[in-house]
């Protein structure tokens, strides 16, 4: 079974694949967006990067997906989730010697189905989001060192071209600490994310008539070190059912890095927390 601190690590290696993609992407809106003001003394709308930006996030958030899938799926197939499965198929129809491991398979990948389709969803209009949040902070971060740079050109009388090699230089030179960030935010979310929806998608085929007769509790875990934040340290080991949320610095959260139900960016951004389920 995999532990939180080996989903930590699967993490980081998915963060690592994402990073030089987004720092390319940074980098191309930077470069023209400093061309343009440098050029005509504006800045281009940004809006015009969104789709690149929304198709970069959904390729990261498939592989996300995969990736996480069988930390799920293999729990179900072992321990009491195993036994729970063969409850329910013994209830089915025995017409031939294998039909029972048929329906088991049927079963099971009905689930997988019903998760990886509420994922896409998921996907769709998360992506969406994230994107415009991306672009809005670079748009501000972008618009707050051209505007210094306008200042200086005013005092110092220094020439645009000038101004433009500063502004580079800055942007350029804080975009490692912005790329950290976009990888480990639009990492953890996703994968909390495709874990809580395959548990729901497995939990209804353990209760085929509707009824909750099976309800998995989750787990808040914790990375801690000297920069977790204390309302996190003090969320490790709270336990909710599956379909109710946690509480953790007032804010209520689905799973760590999740923002539907409004947490705020300072309860998800960089955090390394993980949901563990079991069935009570």
């Amino acid at each position: 079974m995999v532990t939180y601190k080996e989903e930590l690590a699967l993490k980081i290696k998915l963060e690592q694949r994402l990073k030089p993609k987004i720092k390319r992407l940074l980098r191309q809106i930077g470069e023209e967006t400093i061309v343009v003001w440098q050029a005509t003394g504006r800045t281009p709308n940004m809006v015009i990067y969104h789709d690149e930006i929304v198709s970069l996030l959904r390729e990261h958030y498939r592989a996300v997906n995969k990736a996480f899938r069988p930390v799920v799926t293999d729990r179900f197939k072992s321990g009491r989730f195993d036994l729970e499965l063969k409850q329910v198929f013994e209830q089915l129809p025995q017409d031939e010697e294998d039909s029972s491991s048929i329906a088991a398979a049927l079963l099971f990948l009905t689930a997988l189905n019903k998760a990886n389709s509420d994922f896409v969803g998921y996907s769709n209009s998360h992506s969406e989001q994230q994107a415009t949040h991306i672009l809005n902070t670079t748009t501000k971060d972008i618009n707050k060192i051209l505007d210094t740079q306008t200042i200086r050109m005013s005092i110092e009388d220094t020439s645009r071209a000038d101004a433009a090699k500063e502004a580079r230089k800055k942007f350029f030179g804080d975009i490692n600490d912005r790329v950290d960030t976009i990888a480990v935010t639009e990492t953890q979310g996703p994968a909390e994310e495709s874990k809580l929806l395959h548990v729901l998608a497995l939990t209804y085929l353990l209760t085929p008539s509707g009824e909750a007769q099976v309800r998995p509790v989750k787990t808040w875990r914790t990375i801690i070190d000297n920069v977790t934040r204390p309302s996190h340290v003090a969320a490790d080991g709270q336990e909710r059912y599956v379909d109710e949320p946690f509480l953790v610095g007032g804010q209520q959260l689905r799973v760590p890095g999740d923002t539907a139900l409004g947490a705020t960016a300072e309860n998800i951004i960089h955090c390394r927390c993980s949901a563990e389920y079991v069935l009570d």
